[in-house]
């Protein structure tokens, strides 16, 4: 029986894509492992390196080398749905493993805690290259669920292992998502907490063709993850609604406050529809309370700009 599948997710990585494959060629343990690679449709010579990796090292590994680029979201969920391992690791194609005990050790961790769906561990970061922390503060807990994971995102993808929960059926808005990892983590933890391993045990790449780096998508990825929360909260009927609500809240005020955001825009009326689902308010008290909270301030700012000029 296959333990667990390897998963590697890449696109134009030509530069980074062996460190890749190479950590997870020195796994040991004993497990059978399935490793899938799929490339979605790179412009540049990834496709060959893998090909030619996989037939010195890995002859039996799947390969998959998509015509057309499908985008993140269906190359996640697509090559997921594909694995026939009991566990399912993760590695997108400009990270890298580091431990070569790390697949043994978290297989052990989830069979020794059944009730658990997913194991992880912290991860170094690599940015030009130098070594430093992970950006995103870690969750200093053995384990955690999908609460913690709502309010304080924080599991380097390149760390995790999980239960393949075939069939997926992956909700029809998976596929737009533009944080796919997220979304991911939520649906595997609303079936069993995490499990925290210590150790640094991979190294998670930020480079200026990742997409964490991009400071042009910065408000497409927060605009769609809060809409991506509000689906799931509907999907999941409600059941973690408070934790949502918390989330968005918190975030959209901060955005609601960003210096650079035009006050009369399309960004800011969709800050204003994710701040009104947070906050639910229900009285005719509350709801013109919400009002003057958002735009009395402007508003009263507006009155006294034109007092001014009529003054004169």
């Amino acid at each position: 029986m296959i333990a667990v599948s390897v998963v590697v997710l890449c696109f134009n990585q030509s530069e980074f894509i062996l460190d890749c494959l190479r950590g997870i060629a020195q796994q040991k343990g004993d497990f059978q492992m399935e490793l899938i690679i799929s490339d979605d449709a790179s412009t540049d010579n990834t496709p060959e390196l893998i090909q030619n990796w996989a037939q010195e090292y890995f002859p039996q590994a799947r390969l998959l080398f998509r015509r057309k680029n499908g985008g993140v979201a269906f190359n996640w969920l697509d090559t997921i749905s594909l694995a026939t391992g009991k566990y399912i690791a993760l590695c997108e194609g400009d990270d890298f493993w580091t431990d070569p005990n790390k697949l043994q050790r978290q297989i052990q961790a989830l069979e020794y805690q059944p009730d658990a769906s997913l194991c992880w561990h912290e991860v170094e970061v690599l940015e030009l290259g130098v070594i430093r922390r992970y950006p995103y503060a870690p969750l200093n807990m053995e384990r955690s669920g999908i609460k913690e994971a709502i309010l304080d995102h924080s599991i380097p993808t390149c760390s995790m292992v999980f239960k393949n929960l075939s069939p997926w059926n992956w909700p029809n808005f998976f596929f737009k998502a533009f944080s796919i990892d997220v979304l991911v983590q939520f649906h595997i933890l609303s079936q069993g907490d995490a499990i925290k391993l210590e150790g640094k045990l991979a190294v998670y790449r930020q480079h200026p063709g990742g997409v964490s780096k991009q400071k042009n998508r910065f408000w497409l990825a927060a605009l769609n993850r809060m809409e991506m929360l509000r689906k799931f909260d509907v999907h999941t009927q409600g059941k973690y609604r408070p934790f949502i609500q918390s989330y968005i809240l918190r975030q959209a005020t901060l955005l609601w406050k960003f210096p650079e955001l035009p006050w009369f825009s399309l960004r800011r009326y969709h800050l204003a529809q994710f701040l009104w689902f947070a906050q639910k308010p229900a009285s005719w008290k509350e709801k013109k309370a919400w009002f003057y909270t958002l735009f009395l301030p402007k508003i009263y700012e507006r009155y006294l700009l034109w007092r001014q000029s009529t003054s004169h």
